[in-house]
Formats: C-alpha cells, sequence, structure tokens
C-alpha cells in the first residue's frame, strides 16, 4: 500500500532562528525550550547566570520587534511573584531578544501533582492573571 504524498515543508523567507550556541546580546544560546508565532525560547547562559532568552523569528519585520521590545518593557515593569519578570532586553546583530530568570523545575508530563496541589497551583495561576487584569494586561497564551 502506497503512502499519500505530503505537501512540501514551506519556509516563511523573513523567518531566521538561531541556533542553540551562538551568541546573542551577552547570552550564549543553550537548549531550545519552546517555539511560538513571534519567538523562540532557549535556555542561555549570560553574565548574571542562566535565563530564559526569548528571540524574535522575524529580525527584519518591524511590527514583530517592536511587539516582543513592548513586552520586555511591561515586563520589566510588573511586580509581582506571580509573574516572571525581564532582567535584560536588547538588539544584537537584527534579532531582537529579552532575557527574563531561569526557574527550575519539572515537566508535569514526567511528575504529575497531587489533586491538591494541583489546585493550589492553578489558585496562584488565578491570583497572577488578576494582577495582570487589575493593570489591563490581558495574557492571550495561558498554558497548563
Amino acid at each position: 500500500m502506497s503512502q499519500p504524498a505530503q505537501a512540501p515543508q514551506r519556509r516563511d523567507p523573513q523567518r531566521r532562528d538561531p541556533a542553540p550556541g551562538a551568541r546573542i546580546g551577552p547570552y550564549r544560546l543553550g537548549p531550545l525550550l519552546d517555539q511560538g508565532s513571534y519567538g523562540s525560547a532557549f535556555r542561555a547562559e549570560g553574565p548574571a547566570g542562566e535565563v530564559v532568552l526569548k528571540v524574535t523569528r522575524y529580525p527584519d519585520h518591524p511590527e514583530r520587534r517592536e511587539r516582543l521590545l513592548v513586552e520586555a518593557r511591561l515586563l520589566a515593569e510588573l511586580d509581582d511573584p506571580g509573574v516572571v519578570t525581564c532582567v535584560d532586553h536588547g538588539e544584537d546583530r537584527g534579532w531582537t531578544w529579552f532575557a527574563m530568570p531561569w526557574e527550575e523545575g519539572v515537566p508535569l508530563v514526567q511528575d504529575a501533582l497531587p489533586r491538591a496541589e494541583a489546585l493550589g497551583v492553578c489558585l496562584q495561576v488565578l491570583d497572577a492573571l488578576g494582577y495582570l487584569h487589575g493593570r489591563g494586561v490581558v495574557h492571550r497564551d495561558v498554558k497548563p
């Protein structure tokens, strides 16, 4: 039995993804953690230790670069224990980026939380979202 033909993968010619090991600003990229429509998140090493570095995937697209910088500035102004902050941001050779503190953790698919603890975490997330909404910020990408 033959396999159905697959459509060729299209690559957006404006999109450039940095590679682990690359240096962006004062940071050396480690493993890729996640990719979204506007950026890629890497574990990275910098002058003050480990961070999560979010880098725009479209360095030549001014609107997307500006959106990433707006996000960085907004995070730098927030002060809540449930909301990650921006510790550094900038542009380097066309890449727009910002750094957030690295937090150790275990993926929930590897080690599920007991129900009572999971509900406690959900309440903390709701508190953080309430803090954001009280300042006119809508997250738009909350994930479990």
